[in-house]
């Protein structure tokens, strides 16, 4: 109840304004002092080129005023859209004349830089619809080290479906919900399965929970490091990942994605058919992404793997070179290629 009366607050409303009004984020008011200490940092040391990455976008125009001062290359990253970010579009706290504004300057800063890189192909789409210079595609990835041998990993009592990570209102899970409650009706799956999320969750999730006839299944564990989710995962039998349902969700690959294809365990995912994360699923043969909506089908595919597990079948995805591909170590020395073309005499 409290988050509820904060959010509908005249407090609450007035941040909520603040934060749609600065251009181009709240971390402008940084902006001086980052670049005071930057330019220190720069002044003591022989520094060869300037990289940036957003969100904030704060971050690259506070790049962009080093580059030019140093007159030194600068490689732009990009997470996140900027003004075309779902959450700013069409947003009615965001005043016209600040949106055309912040769309002036992000055309004018992305102008400015000697190269661009992002996540996923949408996002690609999208900046090249802003500029034509080339946009370079690096995908978040998974840390090889972090990932523990497979004779390693015991083989399961029950089939455990796993969610690791933070859960948003986005990210709401009914439709595995629905799923769960139909399977419920099979003895074997509702006396042989575990329901693990790892992380901190939301209210709502702690109240689906109780009131789902498989609430006994469902083991909650709090937010642990990174390694030992890992180690969790790779214990798993299923993973399930849900892209925030939001507008501009067809460009969303979050690094969850690439930690699930690390381990090789299959993927229950719901979300865009047709986006990116769909798109790299399907390529590594890691599993099934849903529609939000599909639960019918999206039942068929969990109790088909829990027949599996039953079964003694292998569930490990086998597109070992595809998957690799995603490695830190093959993605850092793509953007170390990008940084030696700028550097090079």
């Amino acid at each position: 109840m409290q988050n509820s009366i904060s959010f509908t607050s005249f407090k609450g409303k007035i941040s909520r304004w603040v934060k749609y009004n600065f251009i181009p984020d709240t971390r402008i008011l940084w902006k001086r002092s980052a670049y005071r200490k930057t330019k220190d940092i720069f002044s003591e040391h022989k520094i060869d080129l300037v990289f940036s990455s957003s969100p904030p976008q704060t971050n690259h125009i506070i790049a962009r005023k080093i580059a030019r001062k140093f007159n030194i290359p600068w490689v732009a990253d990009f997470r996140d859209p900027w003004t075309d970010v779902f959450w700013l579009n069409n947003n009615s706290k965001r005043l016209g004349l600040i949106h055309r504004i912040d769309k002036s300057i992000e055309r004018k800063t992305i102008q400015s830089m000697d190269a661009i890189v992002t996540v996923s192909p949408s996002l690609v789409s999208l900046l090249s619809q802003k500029t034509k210079k080339k946009i370079d595609l690096i995908y978040n990835g998974f840390d090889e080290d972090m990932i523990p041998p497979q004779e390693s990993i015991a083989h399961n009592d029950k089939f455990t479906v796993t969610y690791a990570g933070s859960m948003s209102f986005e990210q709401n899970p009914v439709s595995f919900f629905k799923c769960i409650e139909q399977l419920s009706r099979n003895e074997s799956f509702a006396q042989g399965c575990r329901l693990r999320f790892i992380g901190n969750f939301p209210p709502f999730l702690h109240e689906m929970i109780r009131n789902s006839p498989l609430s006994h299944c469902f083991e909650l564990t709090e937010y642990t490091d990174h390694q030992k989710a890992i180690e969790y995962i790779a214990g798993s039998d299923l993973l399930l990942m849900i892209v925030p349902q939001t507008p501009d969700n067809k460009c969303v690959v979050t690094s969850k994605v690439f930690d699930y294809l690390a381990v090789k365990v299959p993927i229950l995912a719901y979300g865009p058919v047709d986006g990116d994360a769909a798109s790299i699923i399907k390529q590594a043969d890691a599993g099934e992404i849903f529609d939000y909506n599909d639960v019918d089908n999206s039942c068929k595919y969990l109790l088909n793997q829990f027949q599996n597990h039953v079964d003694g079948n292998s569930l490990l995805c086998s597109k070992d070179e595809y998957i690799r591909s995603f490695s830190r170590r093959n993605l850092t020395a793509q953007l170390a290629e990008i940084f030696h073309s700028l550097t090079k005499t």
